[in-house]
């Protein structure tokens, strides 16, 4: 499975989106007319920050890409911390701990 990046925190997010129009209204971000992905130019095209400790890293999806690679990323974290949260029960039955 691919690896699990946490969301950022709300402090996080808002700082690299207040760094990322900044940078938008300067010029030095100039957005993109289609879609990285897709490559569909009719939907408004969004900035998609893969990595908040890098906020002028963008990748530019249009609104449908954005939304379906977002509900994916949500799919796998679920995945992912249902995984993990049936190793710890495995652990505390074999330990009889009786910690869930």
């Amino acid at each position: 499975m691919a690896e699990i990046i946490e969301y950022p925190t709300k402090e996080q997010a808002r700082a690299t989106y207040r760094q990322f129009k900044a940078a938008l209204a300067k010029g030095v971000l100039v957005r993109a007319t289609a879609c990285a992905w897709c490559g569909r130019s009719d939907l408004p095209i969004q900035g998609h920050h893969p990595d908040y400790a890098r906020p002028l890293m963008v990748v530019w999806l249009c609104l449908k890409c954005h939304a379906a690679h977002h509900r994916q990323y949500r799919v796998d974290r679920w995945i992912w911390k249902d995984e993990q949260a049936r190793a710890r029960i495995e652990v505390d039955a074999t330990t009889n701990s009786g910690n869930f």
